[in-house]
C-alpha cells in the first residue's frame, strides 16, 4: 500500500490489527473538525476548544497566480486575498476552570448506552 504495490506475502496477524486499527482511527474522527468524536461530541464542562490558524502559502501563491490571469476588474479585493490559504481547525484543551478531566474514549462510549 505505501509504494502503491500489491504486497506478495501473505498477511500476518500485525497486518491484519494495523488495518483494524486505521479503521477504528477514522471512524471515531469527527468528519466535521477531525477532532476525536469523544471530544468534540462531549457536553462535558472540562472540554473547550481554541481555534489554530495555519497559512499554507503553496494555495496562496496558486490563488494569486489564478487571480493575476483574470482582468483588473475581476480580480479578488484586499480582503479577499488576506484570506487566501487560510485554514481554521479547532483543539480540544481543558479549561483553567475544569474541576475535573477532559472525558474519555471510554467514558463516551459508555454514555451512548
Amino acid at each position: 500500500m505505501l509504494f502503491h504495490e500489491q504486497p506478495t506475502d501473505p498477511w500476518n496477524q500485525y497486518d491484519f490489527k494495523l488495518l483494524e486499527a486505521f479503521q477504528i482511527l477514522k471512524d471515531e474522527t469527527c468528519p466535521q473538525c477531525g477532532n476525536p468524536v469523544w471530544l468534540c461530541h462531549s457536553d462535558s464542562p472540562n472540554v473547550a476548544f481554541k481555534a489554530w490558524e495555519t497559512v499554507c502559502h503553496a494555495t496562496k501563491e496558486m490563488l494569486r497566480r489564478e487571480d493575476a490571469k483574470k482582468p483588473r476588474k475581476e480580480r479578488a479585493s484586499k480582503d479577499e486575498k488576506a484570506e487566501w490559504g487560510k485554514t481554521t481547525s479547532m483543539i480540544a484543551y481543558k479549561p483553567e476552570y475544569a474541576d475535573g478531566e477532559m472525558p474519555t474514549r471510554r467514558e463516551y462510549y459508555e454514555s451512548l448506552g
